[in-house]
Formats: structure tokens, C-alpha cells, sequence
């Protein structure tokens, strides 16, 4: 007989090709202009050969040959993916008649083929993304098998997110009235489509025609010409706004800027390209043309209108939620209940605590084009601005302007309530235009005329501080990278989390290894919104503890900071303190557990930090202990929170790390020295600690859980279980090793001291250096433009060049052990500069029969490198002042001769008694 065909089936599990065509029935294939791949369905007449098809897993490959016969030659007609049962469906059953398939080119769809995103950022064409979407897909793409010419894709001009490659392919394909099919081969062909046929596919014979239907088939484009009037006759409108609009002239940072596009009846538009220009000479944009889509947009603090309104800088689309400005877990979302948006303004279904609350707001807005400004190393003020069809707006960033952009600094009390002799940490944090890295003195006061607990400092050097467990959201701004934002600006980055729905971290570490000013990138995409935390550690920081005493009351506090301005650079924040008997104090608590760790350190000089910290009671509970209060071992045995006579006599061990949590500038690797100097081992060290506390000062993150507490919170084990015992001595070893590694590395090393930076007259080099140390040594300038000879040392020397010769103020080198931890400053005094008083601080005076200075006014003065520090004060002087306690990094001075009459005690041997404290430091004239 001429025709005949056969059917062959490839098992997926042996690669073995069996003749199956005597199981079967009947097949049909069909093929229609608007499948992209070709269809059978394959009726089966052997049950055990049904039975044993692998129906439940997607095919890694086609399974079923359809071959037919044309005289003695056996033609293929593709081949074929078993997907699922044929089904035929009657009234009351559905009876499965064989399997249905689909050809190679179903491998561009689902459930097949991955989701794509696609921005075109830079000019191609329609083969080359063709090629590129076909070949991933595991298909041959070969040009012969397009109808249509190539075509350009300009830049900026196509863009989607998250569609399989034969959505892409397709929508690209219509551009040129073309659409995607197949053949027998399984080839991906892409077929013109005729608009004007010369001939017809069928003819109809009949006189009288009773009726035709016809649905012609128009292309999205081409063919066609839409006129469109200039200017904002066109309908569109744009709004651009630029959430933060300073930035310095690093040439690293960057700034987001928002478009929003609407059209004439104030609805978003969505897809459309816009246009992006700037006037900058040294920054650039990140795009010159991009697509609207929609956007999370930037968290809007705003205060409330009413009980039940809010009004934001776009419309939403969506809201992701509003929070009370105090609720740092975002434990309590205000939308939760319901909401309803009228344009700007979002309507509350519950009523706010206040009419006019201070709000978080995180929302999505459609129809927003998002761009970056990247700087440079010119200090100018950029103007950038979007168009559409001559509809434009514009927005401004500073970069380098220190009068647009002063200084700002952030107070924030976390928890903002506490019960009575209970603690909260305060954070301080400041910006200038960017990152403060240059290590600046901020004060902090609680200004209630009557005290009601202590600060652990009165003023620091920003530093950085270790921020736990941010809520963040995934946003999608970026083609195929997922990003999420934190509040303050980053130093390095521990990881980022997705967030169940109390901001507890969930699955494995997302953090894609790179960040940028606030912005984080993650390894994997996610969808925008997607609730997030991110640990990292913020630069420009400082952390304060405040520990309440035993009156219940709202504590005040003030931040400040110098600036060049005549307005005072400052901030407050309040910590309500709750007496826990009060039958009306019983506001639940926000808890903020977005802080952790070390940093900020504070200098200390001339104020007494509380005797308290962080301790383990009895049942294993860590606490922080309150003003007066000490950890030791009580008089019944038990170690915990105790006033100094309730310690028994023995007291804590005598080898015992120093608490990190009284001393936040300390590196976790520093706090062995001491101990290991009076010649405590590692070993000691570290058995000590986790006796104390529960688990060694810096694991899991330097949290304080103690193991028994992170076996039970993170693992669920119930205490006292085999699995429990298992895991806590598990942990508990993985402790000590962590532990013991970092004594025996860094516990006996010698602290880093600066040798005297002295004077440099530029132009010009100084040979700087210091002691101590392990290294290696990352060595960075601030306060003059000049260099130095290498970033990184094993040594201890380096070179400071400067070549301007109008150089004036300070040069400060600061100087890390890469190893340990340690850090150190060294100052170099330009020729050109004065003394600028930063600082004063006075005592009580008392009087001292053995040693005194004269009537006269005496003085002590130490300068080192940039810094000077002096004492003086009439006579009586008070207050003892050994020479030595008071050092700038280990360089100590002998008193001054004073003028006028000298007793013939001078020259106070190697004491002076002192009332004042002045800090000074050498800036520009």
C-alpha cells in the first residue's frame, strides 16, 4: 500500500525506542495559526502500556515519533511531548481515551520553558533576541526559517518582566505582522501574515452567497500612522520627584529619580518609553530612555490628615501596609482591617490613635519610570528631567553642596516604652550628602530638669553599628535583579531574609553578595513587595544605652552635632517609662528588634558609664542589668543582676573577657587582651564567658541568646528532649571553637597606638605610623585631598602625599587590623590652620592640701597630631588627675609653668588639679 505509519516511543528513563504502534488506536495531529507548536492526541489500546507512562512528571524530552510512509520512504511528522491524559467529558463522567501531546516548540511555554525578563538597554535586533530566547529554550534557531526581514530593536524601546519566551517572541514578532508557528521538524518558523493575498484559499461555487463572515487581522503596527499634537496638547502629563536630592562627589553614589506618566483624564499610562536629560558635567544617568511599569515606591513618612486619611506623593494602586512611626517591628499594619484610596489619599477603615499621626507608608503607584544619577567626582547641582511627547518635568540633586545639603542627624529611641528600671538602646545616626565616615563627634544629653535614669555617654565619634533584622521590601527596578532598601547607609551586609508576618526571618539567605549606598542586591528574584529583613551594619552610627531608674515619667533626649551652618544641627527623641503596678500603664510595648551588636564607641573622658550590662540570670535568661547594678554571683549562689553588696565575696571569675556590651567601640577580638596579659588562657577565657552568659559574647550574631534559648527559639526542641541535649552541646562546642580561634589569634595582641602625625607643610610627603597590632592593616584618608603610598600594609608605616600646596586643617588617617579589629587614628597638622574649641566639660570643686599648682590658673595641654586636649581652672583645683589616665593614644604630657607667683611645690610633681576639660581640634582658617 502507498501510506502506512508507525509510532515510536522513546522511554525517558532507559532512552530505549519501542514500535508502540500496535497499541495503538488512532492518533490526530493538528496545527492552527494561533499554536506555536503542533498537537496529537494518541489513543491507546493497551492498558499496561498506559498504565506505565509517566504522567505525573513534566518530560525532560520528547517522548512519541509520529512517522508515515510514502512509497518506501518513512516521513517524520514530528515529534512529541506526552503532557496529560486525553480526556472526553459527558454529562456525568469524563472518561480519559489516550494521552495528549504537544510538539518540540512547546519547550518556549509553560510548564516547560522559565520565566524571562527583558529590557533592552542598548540597541539589537529582532534576530538577535530571537536567537537568544530560542537557543535557551534548548531549540535550533536557523534564519531560513523566518518569512520576515531582520528588523532593529532601538534601546529603551521594549521591555517585560517575568514571561515565558514565546510571550516575548510573539509580541516582538506582531511588531512586523508576524506571528510563531512550527513545522514537522519542529522547527520555530515565524510566518508573514498576508494582509493583501493575490489568490484565495477556498472558492465558493454557488450563485447566491447567503452570508460571509470575515474578521480581518490588523497588525499592532505598521501600516498605520497616528498623528498626535505637540506639547501637552498631547494629554500626557509628568510628575518627577527626587526622594533624596543631596548626594557628595565620591563617584560612587547614586540617586533614584521618579517619573510618573498620566494621560489627559489624570489616569497612569502605563509601557510607555520616557525620555531622560541632565545638565551634569561630571554625573551621567543610569538610562536615557526606560519604560513605565509599575512601582514600589519609596516609604513616605507623613503625618495623617485626620483620623482616618492619609495623603501621599502618588496615587496608590496598592498599599503594602502603614505603620505608626513608633512601631519599628511594623508588628501592627493600620491597613489590615481595610482601606480604600480616592486619588492621593488613602482612607483607613480603623481610626489612628491620633489626628494628626506620624506614619510609615509603603505603597505601589502605576504608570512610574524609574532612573538612577550616578556622581561623580564634580561637585555641581544636576537638573534632570523626563518627557514624554512634550510633556516634561523636572527635579534637582545637589551633589557636593554643603549649604543645600547640610548635615542631618536621626535620634531614635528603640523600644520607645519601657517599665521602670528597665533599659533602651539609642541610636544616633547623621548624614552629609552621604555616608559620615570620617569619624565625627556628636553629643547626647537626656534633658529632663530631673533625671530618670542614666546614659552610658554623653558624646561619640560615629562609627558603625550593627542593625539586625530591617524590615525592607523586594522591588524590581533593575532587569533581572531583585533589590531591597534599608534606612541608613551600609558598611557590609550579613544577609537578607524573607519575613513571615511578624518580620521573623524565614528560609535561606538571600543576599546576592554586592550592595550600593542603601540599596541591596539579592540572588534570587522575587516578586515586588515581597516582605523582607536584612541584617547589616549601618556607617555613621553611634549606640547609646539609656538605663531607667525607678520613677515612672517620659525621658527626653537631644543629639547634636557641629556643622557649618548657624542652625543647629539636632534631633530628639522621648522614651516613655512605665510603672508596671499602674493600673492605666498597660500600652503594650514596641519592641525593636532591628539593633544589635557593637559600635559607635563613645571617647568616655570626664563621664561615668553605669556599672551594668548585659547578664545571665538563673534560668538561663539573658538581661541587662540596671543602673547600680552589676553581674556576678549573688550571695545565694545564683549569678545575675546585683547591687555591689549583694555579690558574694568571690565575685565573677577572675578570668573574664571584657563585656563587649559595656564597651560598645570594642571589636569582639579585643576583649581578651587584658585578661590574657595578667596570664588567663583562651581556654579559661572562653569557658567563663559562656558559664556566665549562656554563649560567648560575639555568636549568633553577638545577639546574647543563650544556646539553650537559640536551641529552642530557632530549632524547636523541647528542653530536656534527646534532640535538645544534641543540639545545645553541639552549639555550644561550635561556640567555643569560634571562641577559642579568636583568643588565640587576637587575644595577647598590643593595642594600636598613633605615634605623633606631627606637621606637614605642602606640598609635600610625611613618613606616619603606629604600634601594635596584628594586621593586615587597611590604611584610608580623610580631611585634605592627597594619598597615600599603598590601601593595605602588613607593616606599620606608610606615606602621606599632598600636592596642594592651599592644603589647610587636618589630615586624619585611620588605620584597621583586618584580623583583631583594632583601630587607630593619626593626625597630620597642616601649616595652615587654627584651634577650634569642640567641647567643654566642669566639675565640683574640692580641696587638696598635698599637691596644688599656685594661685595662679594652671594649665596641662597634649597635643597629638590634630587633636590637643587641655585641663585648667583656678585655684582650689580639684578632682585628682593622674598624669596618664588621660592620654591621646598613649602620648601623655607634664604640666606648664604657670605665670605669676609659683609655690615651691611646682611643678605638682606629676599630678595637677583640674576643673575644666577642653577639646580642641586643627581646622582651615
Amino acid at each position: 500500500m502507498p501510506y502506512g505509519f508507525k509510532i515510536q516511543y522513546t522511554d525517558p528513563a532507559t532512552a530505549v525506542v519501542t514500535d508502540i504502534t500496535d497499541k495503538i488506536a488512532r492518533f490526530t495531529v493538528t496545527a492552527s495559526r494561533e499554536n506555536y507548536c503542533r498537537e496529537m492526541v494518541l489513543e491507546i489500546t493497551d492498558p499496561t502500556f498506559y498504565a506505565a507512562l509517566p504522567l505525573t512528571r513534566i518530560p525532560s524530552a520528547p517522548s512519541v515519533e509520529i512517522l508515515t510512509r510514502v512509497a518506501d520512504v518513512w516521513k517524520s511528522q514530528g515529534k512529541f511531548f506526552i503532557e496529560r491524559p486525553a480526556m472526553d467529558h459527558e454529562l456525568d463522567s469524563s472518561v480519559a481515551r489516550g494521552v495528549w501531546c504537544r510538539s518540540e516548540t512547546a519547550a518556549l511555554g509553560e510548564p516547560f520553558a522559565s520565566k524571562k525578563s527583558v529590557s533592552v538597554e542598548s540597541d539589537t535586533t529582532f534576530f538577535a533576541l530571537a536567537a537568544d530566547l530560542i537557543t535557551g529554550a534548548g531549540l535550533t534557531w536557523d534564519l531560513a526559517d523566518s518569512d520576515i526581514a531582520d528588523f532593529p530593536v532601538y534601546a529603551y524601546t521594549y521591555a517585560r518582566e517575568n514571561a515565558y519566551p514565546i510571550t516575548i517572541l510573539s509580541e516582538l514578532a506582531e511588531y512586523a505582522g508576524a506571528y510563531i508557528t512550527t513545522n514537522r521538524a519542529g522547527a520555530v518558523r515565524i510566518v508573514q501574515i498576508d494582509y493583501a493575498p493575490t489568490g484565495s484559499d477556498l472558492t465558493i461555487a454557488e450563485d447566491q452567497i447567503e452570508r460571509i463572515s470575515e474578521n480581518p487581522v490588523w497588525p499592532s503596527f505598521g501600516n498605520r500612522v497616528r498623528i498626535t499634537p505637540a506639547g501637552d496638547l498631547s494629554g500626557f502629563r509628568v510628575a518627577v520627584t527626587v526622594p533624596e536630592p543631596c548626594m557628595p562627589a565620591d563617584g560612587e553614589s547614586s540617586r533614584r529619580i521618579y517619573a510618573r506618566l498620566t494621560d489627559a483624564d489624570g489616569e497612569p499610562v502605563q509601557n510607555t518609553p520616557v525620555d531622560w536629560t541632565s545638565d551634569a558635567q561630571s554625573a551621567s544617568l543610569s538610562s536615557v530612555r526606560n519604560n513605565t511599569a509599575t512601582r514600589l515606591m519609596p516609604a513616605e513618612e507623613v503625618r495623617a490628615s485626620n483620623y482616618f486619611e492619609i495623603s501621599v506623593q502618588f496615587p496608590p494602586s496598592t498599599v503594602r501596609g502603614v505603620w505608626s512611626y513608633a512601631d519599628k517591628t511594623r508588628s501592627n499594619n493600620l491597613t489590615a482591617s481595610g482601606y480604600e484610596v480616592d486619588g492621593n489619599t488613602i482612607q483607613l477603615s480603623d481610626r489612628l490613635q491620633y489626628c494628626d499621626q506620624l506614619v510609615i507608608v509603603e505603597y505601589f503607584s502605576k504608570g512610574v519610570a524609574v532612573n538612577k544619577l550616578e556622581a561623580g567626582s564634580q561637585s555641581e547641582d544636576v537638573k534632570i528631567t523626563a518627557s514624554v511627547k512634550g510633556a516634561a518635568d523636572s527635579g534637582e540633586i545637589y551633589i557636593g553642596n554643603a549649604c543645600k545639603c547640610p548635615p542631618s542627624i536621626d535620634l531614635e529611641a528603640a523600644p520607645s516604652r519601657i517599665k521602670i528600671n528597665e533599659s533602651a538602646i539609642l541610636i544616633l545616626y547623621a548624614e552629609e550628602s552621604g555616608p559620615i565616615t570620617d569619624g565625627r563627634m556628636v553629643f547626647l544629653s537626656h534633658t529632663n530638669e530631673t533625671a530618670l535614669g542614666s546614659l552610658t555617654w554623653g558624646r561619640a565619634r560615629l562609627g558603625k553599628v550593627k542593625i539586625n533584622h530591617e524590615r525592607s521590601a523586594a522591588k524590581n527596578e533593575v532587569a533581572g535583579i531583585t533589590q531591597a532598601d534599608v534606612n541608613r547607609y551600609i558598611a557590609s551586609v550579613d544577609g537578607v531574609w524573607q519575613a513571615d508576618e511578624n518580620g521573623i526571618p524565614t528560609g535561606l539567605n538571600l543576599y546576592g553578595g554586592s550592595f550600593s549606598d542603601k540599596t541591596v542586591d539579592l540572588s534570587v528574584p522575587r516578586d515586588s513587595g515581597t516582605a523582607l529583613v536584612v541584617t547589616y551594619t549601618a556607617v555613621g552610627a553611634a549606640m547609646a544605652r539609656f538605663d531607667a531608674g525607678g520613677n515612672a515619667g517620659t525621658a527626653e533626649f537631644k543629639a547634636w552635632m557641629n556643622s557649618n551652618r548657624e542652625a543647629p544641627v539636632m534631633d530628639t527623641d522621648t522614651v516613655y517609662i512605665e510603672d508596671p503596678t499602674d493600673p492605666y500603664g498597660d500600652n503594650s510595648d514596641t519592641d525593636y528588634g532591628g539593633i544589635g551588636g557593637t559600635g559607635g564607641g563613645s571617647t568616655g573622658d570626664g563621664y561615668t558609664i553605669p556599672e551594668s550590662g548585659y547578664c545571665r540570670d538563673d534560668e538561663g535568661n539573658t538581661v541587662i542589668c540596671g543602673s547600680g547594678e552589676e553581674c556576678c554571683y549573688g550571695n545565694d549562689g545564683n549569678i545575675g543582676c546585683h547591687s555591689s553588696d549583694q555579690c558574694a565575696s568571690g565575685g565573677l571569675p577572675v578570668c573574664l573577657p571584657k563585656n563587649l556590651s559595656l564597651n560598645p567601640d570594642l571589636e569582639p577580638a579585643e576583649r581578651f587582651s587584658d585578661e590574657i596579659a595578667r596570664g588567663c588562657s583562651c581556654e579559661e577565657l572562653c569557658q567563663n564567658e559562656i558559664d556566665l552568659y549562656g554563649t560567648t559574647q560575639d555568636y549568633d550574631e553577638s545577639s546574647y541568646r543563650s544556646i539553650s534559648q537559640i536551641v529552642e527559639d530557632d530549632y524547636g526542641y523541647e528542653s530536656g528532649s534527646p534532640e535538645y541535649n544534641e543540639k545545645t552541646a553541639e552549639l555550644k562546642q561550635n561556640a567555643l571553637d569560634q571562641c577559642m580561634a579568636q583568643c588565640d589569634e587576637c587575644g595577647d595582641v598590643e593595642p594600636m597606638v598613633a605615634n605623633d602625625g606631627g606637621v606637614l607643610d605642602p606640598p609635600g610627603s610625611k613618613t606616619i605610623s603606629f604600634t601594635g597590632g596584628v594586621g593586615p592593616f587597611t590604611w584610608t584618608l580623610s580631611g585634605v585631598s592627597g594619598s597615600l603610598e599603598v590601601d593595605q600594609t602588613t607593616g606599620r608605616e606608610n606615606v602621606l602625599n599632598v600636592n596642594d600646596p592651599d592644603a589647610c586643617g587636618s589630615a586624619v588617617i585611620t588605620v584597621k587590623d583586618e584580623t583583631c579589629g583594632g583601630t587607630c587614628e593619626i593626625g597630620v597638622r597642616m601649616t595652615s590652620g587654627q584651634w577650634v574649641e569642640i567641647g567643654s566639660e566642669w566639675h565640683t570643686w574640692t580641696w587638696q592640701n598635698s599637691l596644688y599648682c599656685g594661685s595662679s590658673p594652671c594649665e596641662w595641654v597634649i597635643t597629638k597630631g590634630y587633636q590637643r586636649w587641655s585641663e585648667k581652672g583656678p585655684f582650689p583645683h580639684i578632682s585628682k588627675i593622674d598624669e596618664g589616665s588621660f592620654q591621646w593614644s598613649g602620648s601623655s604630657g607634664s604640666p606648664q609653668r604657670p605665670s605669676g607667683g609659683v609655690p615651691d611645690v611646682w611643678p605638682c610633681n606629676a599630678s595637677c588639679y583640674m576643673a575644666g576639660y577642653y577639646y580642641f581640634e586643627w581646622a582651615c582658617p
